[in-house]
Parts: C-alpha cells; structure tokens; sequence
C-alpha cells in the first residue's frame, strides 16, 4: 500500500505578487479564493457558481442572500447568494461586466466589510505547484464524469504516467487529507492507469467540483527524522 498526501485547488495556486489564492480560513480579511470559469458543456453552471465550500461554512451566514460584488476596475453588480446551495447567482451579467472568458479564473476577495471583490486572471499570471516538477506527484483536474454517486473511473493524466511505472495491475493508495484517509484503489488498464474503487467517498467528503485543481504528493516526502 502507498501513501499519498492529498491537496486541493486553492492550495496549489499562487498569485505571482505572493498573495495566496487559496481558501486561508485562519486569516485576517481579505479572505482569498480562485475559481475557474468552465464552459457549460464542460459542466459549468451557466448563470450559476459554486462557491468553496469552507468559504459557505465560515461566511456564508455573514454575507446576506444578495451579495454586492465590487470587479477590480470599481464597476459594482449586485449578486443573489444562496447558502443552502453555497451559490451565487447572476454569474452571466457579471462575467459580461468583466469581459471574461472561458478558462480564465475569477479571483475573489471577502473583505472586513463583508464585501466581495473580483478579478479576472489568466492562467499564465498563476505559478502553479508543478506536479512534473516532484517526484512521485500527479495532478487530476475534476471533471462531471468525476463527480458521480459509483467508482466510474478517474483517469490519471498521461503526462504522469512515469508515477505509476513500479505500480502493480492492481494498487492500492492510502490517501491523507488533514486528519481525514481513504483506501482507493487503483489499476492498470487498456493503456491507462485509473483510479476506482473509494473515488467517491473522497470527493463528497471534499465537496469537490467541476475545475478544482487536485494534487497527489507521495508521503515519504514529507517525512522528517
């Protein structure tokens, strides 16, 4: 069995100036997060966004049912937010005001004033956490197909397919995320290496979505003396 540590999106993405654009619940405001613009045939909600989940838990009783959003060029639009769903909603008005397209990311700030400032970025003014750069590490980007109740299969991307060389037909990692674990299982299979069976326990317990961003680290990497 191999050890794995397990990290999400916002904790992979950095903005170039060294603000963290990841979801630090623990700090002072502005509270920072990323979100991906993903087309709606490829999953995206449309006129909808779903907001981090940790982001919902912390502030979402904080912030209201209409939320006022302030882009970085000062135009203001005001946004409905439904925290059962931990959505906001009136995405297409304010990606018009931003002229923003698809595969670009939104870059959120919640400031002490509860109000919500937006930014659009391209991928290339994000440094991301290489995966090619470590040893042992790979990347899968969530997709709808990820995202369902049974083990339908979550492939490893091919450009790390050297991680899986030592690998057995059938494997199985064990998992970490904080003080959560899961046993998943992985195998070989037609040319691909997949992982099935646990998948989905995993990223209910996440709360993953389409475009998050998630990063496999082998845990020998993180061990000390």
């Amino acid at each position: 069995m191999r050890g794995i540590l397990f990290v999400t999106e916002g904790t992979v993405l950095w903005q170039k100036l060294g603000l963290q654009a990841s979801m630090d619940l623990d700090s002072e405001f502005p509270v920072r997060f990323i979100k991906p613009i993903i087309p709606e045939k490829y999953g995206g909600l449309g006129d909808r966004m779903v907001l981090p989940y940790q982001f919902v838990e912390k502030y979402g009783s904080l912030v209201g049912d209409q939320l006022k959003m302030v882009a970085c060029e000062g135009d203001g639009v005001e946004l409905k937010f439904s925290q059962t769903e931990g959505t906001l909603v009136g995405m297409k008005i304010l990606l018009n005001k931003l002229s923003a397209k698809d595969m670009q990311f939104l870059y959120f700030q919640l400031h002490a004033d509860l109000k919500l400032s937006v930014c659009v970025i391209d991928k290339d003014t994000i440094v991301e956490h290489e995966a090619g750069n470590c040893d042992g590490c790979f990347e899968v980007m969530i997709k709808p197909s990820h995202l369902k109740d049974y083990d339908f299969g979550v492939t490893i991307p091919s450009e790390f397919s050297n991680v899986s060389e030592s690998w057995q037909q059938a494997e199985t990692i064990f998992v970490t995320h904080g003080r959560l674990n899961w046993n998943l299982l992985v195998r070989k299979r037609s040319g691909r290496v997949e992982i099935l069976g646990g998948w989905p326990f995993l990223w209910k317990k996440l709360h993953l979505t389409v475009g998050d961003v998630c990063l496999f680290i082998p845990a020998e990497l993180f061990k000390t003396d």
